[in-house]
């Protein structure tokens, strides 16, 4: 189960920002920028079966749009050598104003998880995840590596810098953002011409090796997300 809550965390890379830090505004403000063209182009506007590989054998597709509890989420597919995952997600836009200017923010918000394990599917809710979101402790990520956890306004001293690339990755050349910490050196490579973001990074979070924006073959349909059994916790905590 910790495992799970750290692929929730860590597999679907967009920009977390922290406005209000010590970067400059014109950094904050590429940021920003990078976040929304990621949710945009990297999520909202994939077709049904784009697809991409990492370094780990695990491949994620696309699945399209579903109302799922009454929500209108939008899915990933995440295939594991013993299983299957599917994470839904809401797009949810943040609306603030930073230096006298109103600004709209793409974020994503993780709210039903499918699971297959031995053949069974397994569903977990939305309040659920918040639950196992709160045992976990999920901290602060500050300014790199989060999905859905955007925050704004709160003081911090990470700082970052921010340079453009090119790159070739299984065989397509893509235009891409190396994002470096200036505290501790960490870097992640993010571009929004790749599915879901995510190119390289440090730690254990996977690498991009191939992707396709057609083409991905999904396990779980709609008849074994509606057909799902209720998962119960505490389970592998």
């Amino acid at each position: 189960m910790k495992k799970l809550f750290g692929i929730l965390s860590g597999f679907l890379i967009v920009v977390s920002l922290v406005f209000g830090g010590n970067n400059s505004f014109e950094i904050e403000k590429k940021l920003y920028d990078l976040q929304n063209s990621i949710v945009e182009n990297s999520f909202i506007n994939l077709q049904k079966g784009a697809w991409a590989e990492y370094n780990d054998g695990t491949k994620a597709i696309y699945v399209g749009e579903d109302t799922i509890d009454g929500m209108k989420l939008r899915g990933i597919e995440i295939h594991f050598p013993k299983g299957t995952i599917q994470i839904w997600y809401a797009t949810v836009k943040k609306h603030f104003t930073y230096n006298g200017k109103n600004y709209t923010l793409l974020t994503l918000d993780p709210r039903t998880v499918f699971i297959n394990t031995g053949g069974t599917v397994y569903k977990i809710n939305y309040a659920q995840l918040q639950l196992a979101e709160q045992f976990m402790g999920a901290g602060d990520l500050s300014t790199i590596l989060t999905p859905a956890k955007i925050y704004i306004g709160r003081e911090t001293g990470h700082k970052v810098s921010i340079r453009k690339t090119t790159m070739t990755i299984g065989g397509h050349n893509i235009k891409a953002t190396i994002i470096t910490s200036l505290d501790n050196g960490g870097k992640v490579i993010v571009s929004p011409e790749v599915p879901f973001g995510l190119v390289n990074s440090q730690g254990d979070t996977p690498h991009l090796v191939n992707f396709g924006k057609t083409g991905g073959r999904i396990r779980m349909g709609a008849g074994l997300r509606k057909n799902a059994q209720k998962f119960s916790f505490p389970v592998g905590f």
